[in-house]
């Protein structure tokens, strides 16, 4: 798994990439920018053509893939998987453009799941077995596309890594982090960019070791990072890494 920096990409030669879970960039990337960022990209993934998995339709969750041409996406990618509703003009464009890529067949929709009364919190389910290597989650349906997409967990016998989109902190306490308890070193990309996902609270199994958590950030109004967030985090016990300051992906070992 990697996430996106904010500074030249370039990975390992003979990098095997299964699943791509966003491709973001800052809001205001130029052409440019979003060249750095996609890096050796375009080169790498049609040898492996992996599944591209979006979060959510928030422009910087899927800026990269805006900067990819047809034929690039086409290349890059196998199949698309996505939430089913599509907000505005600049992602119905791009829905279609990857639709097109990868065929109707290869394209999967996800309608949220229903909520049986209004307010309270909103929960995930996994959609795949939860003793598979790689779990979809998919959450509930609500106005916030935020807390209404899809997330992803990764893993294997010595670790595992949580990929939650803008997902809150208490939607991974309560409906993910429950599924993760073995002896193993724990992973988290932190939520929403180190920015706003509610209430700070992780309740990490009780068998597990947390590691790395990595937060996937660049140029911002908004001050992503938010330092209680990274105390909260290290108090946790997670060192924390983010992509702003390093010069290639963050790569964490499972």
């Amino acid at each position: 798994m990697n996430y996106y920096p904010q500074k030249r990409c370039v990975l390992p030669n003979g990098y095997k990439v299964n699943i791509v879970y966003d491709a973001g960039a800052p809001m205001n990337s130029s052409r440019a920018d979003i060249a750095t960022i996609i890096g050796n990209r375009n080169i790498l993934y049609p040898t492996s053509k992996p599944v591209l998995i979006l979060s959510h339709w928030d422009k910087d969750h899927y800026h990269s893939l805006i900067g990819m041409t047809d034929t690039e996406l086409q290349s890059n990618f196998s199949a698309f998987v996505c939430r089913d509703r599509v907000p505005n003009q600049t992602s119905r464009i791009l829905f279609g453009r990857l639709r097109n890529a990868v065929g109707s067949a290869n394209t999967y929709t996800i309608s949220a799941n229903s909520r049986l009364t209004r307010g309270g919190p909103t929960f995930f389910s996994p959609l795949t077995p939860i003793n598979n290597q790689v779990v979809l989650y998919n959450s509930q349906h609500h106005k916030n596309r935020n807390i209404s997409g899809l997330a992803l967990t990764v893993k294997t016998k010595s670790g595992s890594i949580i990929l939650p989109g803008d997902t809150h902190y208490d939607q991974i306490s309560r409906d993910i982090l429950p599924h993760l308890n073995y002896r193993h070193k724990h992973n988290l990309v932190v939520p929403h960019h180190g920015g706003k996902a509610g209430a700070y609270q992780y309740n990490t199994p009780a068998l597990a070791t947390v590691d790395k958590a990595v937060i996937s950030v660049g140029a911002n109004r908004y001050g992503h990072p938010f330092a209680n967030h990274i105390a909260s985090l290290r108090t946790s016990g997670f060192t924390s890494h983010q992509t702003n300051a390093v010069a290639t992906d963050i790569i964490v070992t499972l």
